[in-house]
């Protein structure tokens, strides 16, 4: 898996900003672009920051096979989500099979 840039279209349709994070000088971690959004869950307001993943070659197979996903925070544990939205998904244009939300299956 590998991060990917947040898409104009995606940004605009959730309001979202583009913000992008990078580690200390010399560390390796390499850049992380996000969008952030302000987000408010009952009377208590927060900024959530979403990175965007795609998968490469031989992902899929391992993940269908059961191999886990890892996720790591640099800087201290916060609440984290991990999701695939299917109410909103925007694909590449050279990915076959599906469309907004839906699959052929």
């Amino acid at each position: 898996m590998r991060f990917t840039q947040v898409p104009d279209a995606e940004l605009k349709f959730h309001g979202g900003q583009r913000m992008t994070f990078v580690g200390p000088e010399g560390s390796g971690i390499k850049p992380l672009e996000t969008m952030r959004q302000e987000l408010t869950v009952g009377n208590v307001s927060a900024d959530a920051f979403t990175a965007r993943v795609e998968l490469e070659p031989g992902d899929l197979e391992l993940l269908a096979a059961g191999a886990p996903i890892y996720i790591t925070q640099y800087g201290g544990l916060i609440p984290v989500s991990v999701d695939i939205p299917v109410e909103r998904v925007i694909v590449p244009d050279d990915v076959t099979g599906l469309t907004e939300g839906k699959t052929d299956g």
